[in-house]
């Protein structure tokens, strides 16, 4: 036995992290997510400029992201969250009705729990009373 089998391996922490049968608790900093559309062929990744795309029209559909800061209440600290529509959908959903109540999505923290393994995973975004405000001096990252 090496001990490599025993390594606990974390990344750099710049980027939440959202594993199975582990719910974080996030505040979304940001007044509102970027957006980006690209494809990913061969690994890489290349921006989808719309009409005119030629990996649109060689039949690759581009995959729709979002991003924005965090601060991860576990953690005590700002980090990026990188999202899809799944995610994207319930968040919506949950703005919407705070926006009815008059409230924002910054008035409230968020819980994301998911279940399964890579392609099968299955995200749940539920809203919760923010436990703490959040420190005046943190520094967020850039978006692009």
């Amino acid at each position: 036995m090496s001990g490599y089998d025993q390594m606990e391996i974390k990344g750099n922490g710049k980027f939440l992290k959202i594993e199975s049968g582990k719910p974080v608790d996030i505040h979304i900093l940001n007044k509102e997510p970027n957006k980006a559309v690209s494809h990913w062929i061969n690994k890489k990744k290349s921006t989808c400029i719309g009409e005119g795309c030629a990996e649109c029209m060689d039949g690759d559909m581009p995959r729709h992201r979002w991003m924005t800061n965090v601060w991860d209440r576990k953690d005590k600290k700002v980090k990026l969250f990188e999202f899809g529509p799944s995610i994207a959908k319930q968040i919506k959903s949950i703005a919407v009705m705070l926006d009815e109540d008059g409230q924002t999505i910054h008035d409230i923290d968020l819980r994301i729990s998911a279940e399964g393994e890579a392609l099968e995973k299955r995200y749940t975004v539920i809203h919760r009373a923010s436990k703490e405000p959040i420190p005046d001096d943190v520094v967020l990252w850039v978006l692009k």
